[in-house]
């Protein structure tokens, strides 16, 4: 039981070391990626985590695209969420 659990682990700690370098490529790669599909950056912050957040959209057309991207001290960038229909909502807004 003990080497099923021990080699699962292995296996579990591989994969996710791979399915990190692919999903976290140089953030040069990535922003031209996210460019060459449309999208536009319209929100940028600090984390309190130490790294930056941005959200990127597709402003023409219907469909909404967005993608939230993570900017990494090793200056790689990963895709942390994505999804459709997408709207701004700072316009009109006033602070409280």
């Amino acid at each position: 039981m003990r080497i099923a659990a021990t080699l699962a682990a292995f296996f579990f700690f591989i994969n996710f070391a791979v399915a990190e370098k692919v999903g976290c490529p140089p953030r040069e790669k990535l922003m031209q990626s996210l460019k060459n599909t449309g999208m536009v950056s319209v929100y940028r912050g600090w984390s309190d985590r130490g790294h930056i957040t941005e959200i990127w959209m597709q402003l023409e057309g219907d469909g909404g695209a967005w993608a939230a991207v993570v900017h990494l001290p090793n200056n790689h960038s990963c895709v942390v969420d994505q999804g459709i229909k997408a709207t701004l909502q700072l316009s009109g807004k006033t602070v409280i």
